[in-house]
């Protein structure tokens, strides 16, 4: 790739000073040519996935877009970082909160996916929006689900 781009600009930049490089018209764009621009909903995460997936969603919807996030007790929490951690075959459906440990200030949460031998576990989260602080935290408990 690099020789061939070295051959091409030397053929075209004395082309191109002197005026008279080689025009090309360009396609007329086609509606079906065009995507739809991207909304935060896009970043919605479907718990029903395996936790490789959804350490994958996480990690495309980061910074800087606006973040994957969640739902829990009605407000919406943006996830920002995640890791895939082993899991003893549990029998939580997808989405529910495993464990939640708060040590020194720094909060995580483990939380079940489809594949049952592994799981997420959410290690940089926000409420949508706003700053997270601890007290807001302490809402989450073990067994309820996100949405």
């Amino acid at each position: 790739v690099g020789k061939k781009g070295i051959e091409l600009l030397e053929k075209y930049i004395p082309q191109i000073k002197k005026c008279c490089a080689p025009r090309v018209k360009q396609k007329e764009l086609r509606t079906e040519d065009i995507w739809m621009q991207r909304t935060p909903e896009d970043g919605h995460i479907n718990w029903d996935c395996t936790s490789r997936q959804l350490y994958d969603f996480i990690r495309a919807q980061t910074n800087p877009y606006p973040g994957a996030f969640t739902v829990y007790e009605g407000k919406e929490y943006t996830i920002w970082k995640s890791e895939i951690v082993p899991c003893k075959m549990h029998h939580y459906e997808p989405g529910t909160i495993i464990k939640f440990e708060s040590v020194d200030g720094f909060c995580s949460c483990i939380v079940a996916s489809k594949d049952r031998t592994t799981a997420i576990k959410l290690v940089d989260f926000q409420i949508r929006d706003n700053l997270l602080k601890t007290e807001n935290l302490l809402m989450f408990e073990n067994g309820k689900k996100f949405y």
